[in-house]
């Protein structure tokens, strides 16, 4: 998928407590062709009990080794470099057009697009939101750490502190999200099955080529807080008239409904 989206213009971290071994390790990274910088770290207690706790370490971790590969071989990070977060045990059907993609995210200074609700396995963003809205708002006081755990889960258009990014000075603030590109599926590792086109089966779809790749940006659904808070929103940021919508019921924050457009746009 990376090299059909992007060539050789990627590298990518991985930040791991599942005690894979170095031998493993050592062949993921020359399955990237040694593009891959890795940490793997042991966990107990409460960071092995609690994903409240253990997931924003992995979204901060692959951040911090990116942030160490970029200095030590003082790669260019621009604004509108793209960044992918998703888990080892995912499967991509398709490349994306990166050409499109870096586009918007230029257009964009803070945008999100992926799986709504479990941003974990899938999402997309550009450099400036992750290391901004994501990874340096974790470690934090707690208000700012409410923040980058909602952007974290793709759950900040139903943040219920009220700031967003787009009319908000502050440090910490929801970013847009929108649902997109679920072009994507679980595969595990020792399953009998993997996934193909949506359905289990004896192996994973054959993904697209390079120069048919899906453009990413187009045909996503806006994502909206509750709509008894539609009011609070400002003028640009709220849904149009007779828009049609579902309400989705995350239940992990305070009001943490999200209310889904059903009708698709392109950015």
């Amino acid at each position: 998928m990376l090299e059909n989206s992007v060539g050789d213009c990627y590298f990518v971290t991985l930040f791991t407590t599942a005690s894979p071994g170095k031998n493993q390790l050592d062949e993921d990274a020359a399955f990237f062709n040694s593009r891959l910088a890795y940490i793997s770290v042991a966990r107990s207690g409460i960071a092995a009990r609690e994903k409240w706790y253990n997931y924003p370490i992995h979204w901060y971790g692959g951040w911090m080794i990116a942030e160490v590969v970029q200095e030590l071989h003082k790669i260019p990070v621009p604004d509108s470099t793209i960044v992918i977060r998703s888990r080892p045990d995912i499967c991509f059907r398709d490349c994306f057009d990166f050409t499109q993609a870096q586009k918007v995210f230029s257009e964009h200074k803070y945008l999100m697009i992926g799986q709504l609700i479990s941003a974990d396995n899938n999402f997309f963003t550009n450099a400036v939101t992750y290391k901004e809205k994501v990874a340096a708002l974790l470690y934090v006081n707690d208000q700012q750490w409410q923040y980058g755990q909602v952007n974290g889960w793709s759950r900040g258009s139903s943040d219920a502190w009220g700031k967003y990014c787009e009319v908000d000075g502050d440090i910490a603030c929801a970013v847009p999200f929108y649902e997109g590109w679920n072009n994507h599926c679980l595969c595990r590792v020792n399953d009998e099955h993997l996934c193909t086109n949506g359905q289990e089966g004896p192996s994973v779809v054959e993904p697209t080529k390079k120069g048919q790749c899906v453009d990413i940006t187009k045909g996503v659904k806006c994502v909206y807080p509750t709509r008894t808070r539609w009011n609070e929103l400002p003028p640009g940021r709220r849904p149009p008239q007779n828009v049609s919508v579902k309400d989705f019921d995350v239940g992990y924050f305070p009001n943490g409904q999200v209310t889904l457009c059903m009708d698709t746009i392109d950015l």
